[in-house]
């Protein structure tokens, strides 16, 4: 797969169909691409090395808001929850419940599916995995994970091809692997 073909179907499918706000049912655009020292000082702050493709969708196509079902996370600075606010939610109930699941820091808060759906990555390898999670599996972490796609590259791709529906829903595999 190349990325920049990938990063130039995704800036076409927002410019030819803006994502539409749930609420409203108006079409919204996304808010623009950070700068690349953004996404660099997030990683930093953070201590997280993002995978390449997602530096580049960061920093090239816009600081989420677009993409399968809800859309993707803003990384930093927005109005909605952004991934460093998902990423201490999940930290914090780490260190409330010890004796709960345990999230795993390799693990991102990506996109949101609706109804209790999320999407996480994988980060841990440069393709990152997306998995959709099921929270109410069992108490062991890797039961709430169902693989949707090998690479989010792929999966974004597919999105960025996939007609344009009124469910909005995310192309995807069935559940095959855990990380």
């Amino acid at each position: 797969m190349n990325n920049a073909d990938t990063i130039a179907d995704l800036q076409r499918r927002i410019s030819v169909f803006p994502p539409i706000d749930c609420v409203t049912n108006l079409t919204v655009a996304p808010p623009p691409p950070l700068a690349p020292t953004l996404v660099s000082e997030f990683e930093t702050a953070t201590n997280l090395r993002l995978p390449s493709f997602i530096r580049r969708l960061y920093s090239e196509v816009a600081n989420g808001g677009f993409g399968p079902a809800y859309g993707i996370v803003p990384l930093i600075a927005s109005d909605d929850d952004t991934i460093l606010d998902w990423n201490s939610r999940y930290r914090s109930a780490n260190r409330s419940q010890p004796d709960g699941p345990q999230w795993p820091d390799h693990l991102l808060h990506f996109c949101e599916g609706g109804c209790v759906t999320t999407y996480v990555l994988d980060i841990r390898k440069d393709e990152a995995p997306v998995y959709k999670v099921d929270a109410d599996a069992s108490n062991n972490i890797y039961d709430w994970l169902h693989l949707v796609s090998p690479s989010v590259e792929s999966w974004l791709a597919d999105w960025a091809r996939h007609p344009v529906t009124k469910d909005r829903g995310s192309p995807g595999t069935p559940p095959t692997s855990h990380p």
